[in-house]
């Protein structure tokens, strides 16, 4: 049970620290190889780019658990509480339908690349690995979305039995 709690606290954040890290390391490899040896290698620029896009999908966990995704909230900061209440969650239900329907296509889009069996140009890895990503990002997005919605629904109702 301590690591799930650990998982549910430090996961985004250690994926996404290590794949900065990684990054950074790549692209500077390449860096130093270009310019200090004067050759460049063919796998870093492809290497850099899908930890890039791993970094936009798992980054949408990130912000759904610290609450930063975009939103104008001035009507909503307006709003009585139980109003506030009533509609923050029937935004968070939305949010929630809303990347449901992103993981069904990002699902759908893993498929077919399975089915195609198209390997990266570099690095000769399988691209159904980098769409995997995609659907695991939004899934998380999903289960972050959930959280969010019991925790409003938890924090309502402390607030109307104050």
């Amino acid at each position: 049970m301590r690591i799930i709690k650990w998982l549910d606290r430090n996961l985004e954040e250690v994926v996404l620290g290590s794949l900065l890290i990684a990054i950074s390391v790549i692209m500077m490899l390449q860096i130093v190889c270009r310019f200090a040896f004067g050759f460049s290698l063919a796998w870093p620029e492809e290497a850099g780019r899908f930890c890039f896009i791993f970094t936009t999908f798992f980054s949408i966990g990130f912000c759904i658990k610290h609450e930063s995704d975009l939103r104008v909230d001035v009507l909503i900061q307006m709003l009585p509480e139980k109003a506030r209440f009533l509609l923050q969650t029937v935004l968070d239900c939305i949010a929630i339908a809303v990347y449901g329907y992103l993981l069904y296509g990002a699902v759908g889009v893993f498929r077919a690349v399975i089915k195609s069996k198209q390997i990266s140009s570099a690095l000769s890895i399988p691209m159904a690995c980098i769409y995997l990503i995609s659907a695991i990002g939004v899934a998380m997005g999903v289960i972050r979305a959930v959280q969010i919605l019991f925790f409003h629904i938890r924090k309502g109702k402390a607030v109307a039995n104050s």
